[in-house]
């Protein structure tokens, strides 16, 4: 099994981190650098270093985007979290009388650090 794994992931991986670089890490390399640049059109660009973050943090209106900013996705995040566990806790409520139905629904066990481990019921049966 191994050695046909190993035969296929030149035809199979190889492409695939093509992909990758042409689509994700060359854009990501060519944003950070314009990022550092002053330019008006990406083929005047002229390196300025750091100078356009510190420009744009000693704005006012940009210091306090940036922190509504990032106020919005760490509440965001923790009420999102809260609500997925109440549903998987309401689902598995509703499907522990309902054996047909205990094979294709989450399951979650809140733990003592209040995070959640969200198993399929599936993987649970087969171990109960």
């Amino acid at each position: 099994m191994d050695q046909a794994i190993k035969s296929y992931l030149p035809i199979c991986g190889l492409p695939t981190l093509a992909a990758f670089i042409i689509s994700f890490i060359a854009p990501l390399m060519m944003g950070v650098g314009l990022a550092l640049c002053d330019f008006t059109t990406v083929k005047d660009a002229k390196l300025a270093g750091f100078n356009n973050y510190v420009k744009a943090f000693q704005d006012t209106i940009f210091r306090h985007s940036f922190w509504y900013a990032a106020l919005f996705a760490m509440v965001s995040l923790i009420v999102l979290k809260d609500r997925a566990i109440a549903l998987a806790l309401d689902l598995t409520r509703i499907t522990i009388g309902t054996p047909h139905l205990q094979d294709d629904v989450l399951y979650a066990e809140p733990d003592r650090c209040h995070c959640s481990r969200i198993y399929m019921a599936a993987e649970i049966n087969r171990y109960t």
